[in-house]
């Protein structure tokens, strides 16, 4: 039985059978036509789901190592050659220092598991990207063998037993119970990141989303000129009569990536979601409905909401950091002021269940937006949640969790992030 890999964290993959009974496709490339026509069909329905439709990038490395796989070219599937040829790298480029190719294939391979979620068992087809290697494998689904009916041998004509109304009974009753196991077994049963987000899915209100607000210093023209004629290095005073506080409700690139597929995982599971720019959230909202607050530094109520849970984000003297208040020394923090191509980030993940003074509530925050962008999508891809919820200890979807998770940043963007402490209370 054939394996699907799904992406769980970086250097972490947890690999689940299909369902059902599938068949491997010759690793050579010697395809039938009819086979080459299903892959391609198959090819085309995955680069049109939510998972790979808003990535263009994700498109193109898919549909070229699956071209060049059932055209027979599978020597030129090497992380040198389609550097070259799907990236425009030189043909010498160091794969070392620039793991382009690497971090596109795991994420082809995050958002296969996710469109496979979506697209179910109705394909009859497969496409695996296994690690370690980027030639993509195929499986076909074999139909289902016929179901053989027990051969029975006639009664006697001139002699047939008479079951008593109790016998009856109990096999209306065996029967009975027969189907409901059946019916049981064959019901969805929703995944961990689904159960994750049952709370503020169950809430009949709209999901609102906090994107909070970021300050900015605004000089004056006069101050401006001031500090453009300071030589570098130098410290430059100015009166407090040329400087402004002004709020930023604007949300960056990567913050807006996020939330689209946040957008997207709601929409899967039909739930209507209401964005809110800054700090505007009413008295009655922050008691009832189901809220998911974005940021840590630029929105306030994330920093307030953490200051009695264990663990919690500060601003300390080396820079920002998330603390663990239960176990003293431990924390993980960046500088403040992260240098051009910062390669690592912390963010934090925690859900808090309703009570009766407010309705359930969820935090996605970075140290930096890098963090902030990875715990988006930490909370909108199922392939990472199998192995968290192995790590988390029974019962954890009825109570509040908390998730630190470490990100790590290679060519100005954030690879799948992977868990290092949780809190189940």
């Amino acid at each position: 039985m054939p394996p699907v890999t799904c992406y769980t964290g970086l250097g972490d993959r947890i690999v689940e059978p299909l369902e059902g009974k599938w068949r491997p496709l010759p690793p050579d490339g010697a395809l039938t036509e009819e086979e080459a026509r299903k892959i391609r069909a198959h090819l085309g329905t995955l680069l049109r789901s939510s998972a790979f439709r808003n990535s263009p990038r994700c498109q193109e490395f898919l549909s070229h190592t699956v071209e060049l796989a059932l055209s027979g070219r599978r020597d030129q599937l090497k992380e040198r050659l389609i550097g070259v040829q799907l990236f425009g790298r030189q043909t010498a480029y160091d794969t070392a220092e620039d793991p382009i190719v690497r971090v596109k294939a795991n994420e082809v391979r995050k958002r296969l598991a996710q469109a496979y979620e979506e697209l179910g068992a109705t394909e009859g087809v497969r496409i695996v990207l296994p690690p370690g290697t980027y030639v993509p494998q195929f499986h076909l689904a074999e139909p289902a063998e016929p179901a053989t009916l027990p051969q029975t041998v006639a009664a006697p004509a001139r002699r047939i037993a008479a079951w008593s109304r109790a016998h009856r009974l109990a096999a209306l009753g065996c029967g009975l119970l027969a189907a409901a196991l059946a019916l049981l077994s064959f019901w969805p049963r929703p995944g961990a990141l689904q159960q994750f987000w049952q709370p503020l899915l169950a809430a009949e209100s709209p999901l609102l989303v906090s994107l909070g607000a970021s300050e900015l210093l605004r000089v004056s023209p006069a101050a401006a000129k001031i500090v453009a004629a300071t030589p570098p290095g130098r410290e430059v005073t100015l009166p407090a009569s040329d400087i402004s506080l002004v709020r930023n409700e604007f949300i960056s690139l990567a913050h807006f990536r996020g939330l689209v597929e946040i957008s997207q995982f709601c929409q899967r599971h039909q739930k209507r979601i209401d964005f809110r720019p800054g700090l505007e959230l009413s008295a009655d909202e922050l008691r009832l409905a189901p809220i998911l607050f974005v940021g840590a530094f630029s929105n306030e109520w994330t920093i307030r909401e953490h200051a009695e849970l264990r663990f919690r984000f500060e601003r300390l003297r080396p820079g920002l950091a998330i603390v663990d208040t239960q176990t003293p020394g431990r924390l993980w923090s960046v500088p403040e002021e992260n240098p051009k191509t910062p390669r690592l980030d912390y963010a934090l993940i925690t859900r808090l269940q309703p009570t009766s003074r407010q309705g359930p509530r969820l935090f996605a925050a970075g140290l930096t937006r890098f963090g902030t962008q990875a715990a988006l999508d930490f909370l909108s891809q199922p392939g990472y949640w199998n192995d968290v919820a192995r790590q988390l200890p029974r019962g954890w979807p009825q109570r509040n969790v908390q998730i630190v998770l470490r990100v790590n940043i290679v060519a100005g963007s954030h690879q799948p992030a992977s868990v290092l402490a949780s809190h189940v209370w």
